[in-house]
């Protein structure tokens, strides 16, 4: 797996057993110092599953079942992948966290706000600090984890469409060589939306069948009440990312325009595909969202 600096990932090796805390500790250090963000604020929920639910080990095999199982196995090589995505959405939401023009609105505002860009915000992180990503793998696991029943189950239609435009999402990103200060531009443009899309019905569904939208949200009533203050700010960042392409990028006079269209596109990833992929296994039956928020809303 090939990472650019900035991001950690603890090699997996071949250890099958499930991390003890000494590890993540020595993970939350060394990320600290490279990301320079305090991440010393509580438990990383997107990890591990709480202590009430069942071990995730339970789930894996025992390695006797795969005598000289090499450590490259999808289910291991899996693991690394879901941790590094783990500690890509901790990283996002305190991010959000200490960005004050956000913060410095209503609270309402903020998680509306927050609940309309997460998913963008995980592939632009994707895109910035995990990719190349071996999706296949991913969907190997998803296919043991929801057929391990016995039947031959196959990963539905819908879900392989998705990886397709992820992986698509992710080519263009590299293609274009997106650089890290295009990448924070890109960040607020995402985040100060004031016209949000209804998300197509699967995917504000948890895989339990539970509706995971909050209160806010019913329906596509979403508002936001600062909207002027919204607008302003997400003009500005689409000026600042113009005239820093036009100081610090040149080539191609459409760059800018190209990277704008690429934002929608993000948007065609549904919260399903990236909780079932990346994250079920760690958390549990319990809707991403509803982690999300509540890891916000603690200060």
């Amino acid at each position: 797996m090939m990472l650019t600096p900035g991001i950690p990932i603890p090699h997996h090796g071949h250890h099958h057993h499930h991390h003890g805390h000494h590890a993540h500790h020595h993970h939350h250090h060394h990320q600290q110092a490279a990301m320079g963000l305090d991440l010393s604020l509580g438990r990383n929920p997107f990890l591990t599953p709480p202590p009430s639910a069942p071990s995730a080990t339970a789930y894996l095999p025992p390695p006797a079942l795969f005598p000289g199982m090499p450590s490259s196995h999808p289910l291991v090589a899996v693991d690394a992948i879901r941790e590094s995505a783990a500690q890509l959405l901790f990283m996002n939401v305190n991010f959000l966290k200490s960005l004050t023009p956000f913060t410095q609105l209503p609270m309402a505002d903020q998680l509306v706000l927050f609940e309309e860009s997460w998913r963008e915000f995980f592939i632009l992180a994707v895109a910035q600090y995990l990719a190349p990503i071996n999706f296949s793998q991913l969907l190997i696991a998803y296919e043991y984890l929801n057929n391990n029943r016995g039947e031959q189950g196959t990963v539905s239609e819908f879900l392989v469409k998705e990886v397709e435009i992820f992986q698509e999402v992710l080519a263009q990103l590299a293609a274009l060589r997106v650089d890290p200060n295009e990448y924070v531009y890109l960040r607020a443009i995402v985040l100060y939306k004031s016209e949000f899309d209804a998300e197509t019905s699967i995917s504000s569904v948890s895989s339990d069948g539970s509706d995971v939208t909050t209160a806010s949200s019913a329906g596509s009533a979403k508002s936001i009440g600062e909207i002027a203050t919204v607008r302003a700010l997400e003009e500005s960042a689409k000026e600042a990312l113009a005239s820093y392409i036009s100081t610090c990028r040149p080539g191609p006079s459409n760059r800018y325009r190209t990277l704008l269209q690429l934002l929608p596109v993000l948007r065609n990833v549904s919260s399903y595909t990236i909780e079932e992929l990346f994250f079920r296994r760690n958390i549990g039956p319990a809707p991403l969202l509803k982690l999300l928020l509540d890891f916000y809303r603690q200060k």
